[in-house]
């Protein structure tokens, strides 16, 4: 790969990474990541540059630091913009429980907000902590750690890994079926569906069949399955899919926005992107178009900015893209920093 070539696919990650967590809702410190000329940096909510742009790429804060990458290494800065944690690992995530998952030497392990690695790189493949627990694979077996780096739940084989905890369960995988266990690994909903997500506002999505419907924390089917995908509540709405399109329910499952969208995000600070043709716009929780479609990606919302691509090329999902320029709109659609900028 060519050194343009390496710069897209580094810049992608962050991105990914950044966009793709749980970052709704988490302090921003009032900064967020802007392009100039080819190189990132920070604006604050006004538009007003506050951190110049010197790094190959960036990402939003999540506990007071955010990743960056230099030199093609990811390292974390402080809300003024200074280098806390050198840029020294090949792969770096936000901070979730005071603990940011972190590659070197071709394994993962943890790092505090000082850099100190609490949890030597020793894992195969690993995930983010939440709720004071991470998922981590090493010799073909999956279990979770705590903040320590002790094992505190064995899982079972890389054939039957699991999630993230989220609302005191994670989903898990045996023989191929997908139930729910606490945080002892017992299992609170015995393997069953098809598929699996997060739990989300009490209710998560599971499949039966080739359909998709939720239940409850204790395994009560509280919607039917109907949907041809479903995904997590947030905002007391989940996007879910009818044939090839996608709409959103409530959590009684009423449709209260009609399936007519190739691509839907979730809705956060009452917001949500969806693509409409070939543009993504935002809509508000009764479907109003709140911003009329225009950009080529869009995201939710984050302390009242909204992150838009214009030029870049959308990935199957139809909301990541790659390419372009970023810019920030306020919930107007009115631009705080320009893609152009």
């Amino acid at each position: 790969m060519n050194r343009h070539g390496r710069f897209v696919a580094l810049l992608a990650f962050a991105l990914l990474v950044s966009l793709s967590c749980d970052l709704f809702g988490r302090k921003q410190v009032g900064r967020f990541p802007v392009e100039v000329d080819g190189k990132w940096g920070y604006m604050d909510k006004t538009g007003k540059l506050v951190i110049d742009p010197q790094f190959d790429s960036d990402s939003m804060f999540s506990e007071g630091r955010a990743q960056v990458i230099i030199g093609g290494k990811f390292g974390y800065i402080d809300s003024a913009g200074k280098v806390v944690i050198s840029a020294q690992f090949d792969r770096g995530s936000h901070f979730s429980n005071g603990r940011a998952l972190v590659k070197s030497g071709g394994k993962f392990g943890y790092i505090d907000t000082i850099g100190t690695a609490v949890i030597s790189p020793q894992f195969d493949s690993a995930v983010d902590f939440s709720e004071s627990l991470a998922a981590v694979f090493i010799g073909g077996q999956c279990g979770f750690i705590n903040s320590s780096g002790d094992v505190v739940v064995m899982v079972g084989s890389l054939m039957d890994p699991a999630g993230s905890f989220y609302e005191g369960l994670a989903w898990a995988r045996h023989f191929g079926k997908y139930g729910y266990i606490n945080r002892t690994g017992a299992w609170v909903i015995d393997p069953q569906y098809d598929g699996g997500r997060n739990f989300g506002e009490g209710l998560v999505s599971v499949k039966v069949g080739d359909k998709w419907g939720y239940i409850d924390s204790t395994g009560r089917m509280v919607i039917s399955p109907q949907f041809d995908d479903a995904r997590r509540f947030f905002e007391g709405r989940s996007k879910a899919m009818v044939g090839d399109k996608w709409g959103y329910i409530d959590s009684t499952g009423s449709l209260v926005v009609s399936p007519q969208f190739t691509a839907a995000d979730r809705f956060s600070e009452g917001l949500a992107a969806v693509r409409s043709g070939t543009k993504v716009g935002f809509i508000d929780k009764t479907g109003k178009v709140v911003v009329a479609p225009q950009f080529d990606g869009g995201w939710g919302f984050i302390e009242g900015l909204g992150l838009v691509n214009v030029g870049g090329t959308p990935d199957t999902t139809g909301l990541i893209v790659t390419g372009g320029k970023w810019g920030w709109i306020d919930k107007t659609g009115k631009y705080v920093w320009e893609p152009s900028e």
